[in-house]
């Protein structure tokens, strides 16, 4: 499975800024797996005009996802 989970937002920071929440669990960005804070860097550098976290939220059903222009 794997994932990061978001375990702080930072005001003003793009998590906030895309309005994803604590406990957001990011699986992929623009269709990439994440299983590390590498894997996430990684797509993060590689994004060319926005950036499509993919995830979920434990307590929650379905699949969340969340547009940052870069």
């Amino acid at each position: 499975n794997g994932g990061i989970l978001l375990t702080k937002v930072k005001k003003g920071g793009a998590m906030d800024v895309i309005n994803a929440e604590k406990g957001f669990i990011i699986t992929s960005i623009n269709d990439q797996k994440i299983r590390s804070i590498e894997d996430l860097e990684t797509a993060v550098l590689k994004a060319e005009k926005e950036i499509l976290f993919s995830g979920l939220y434990e307590d929650y059903k379905g699949e969340y996802n969340y547009v940052l222009k870069k």
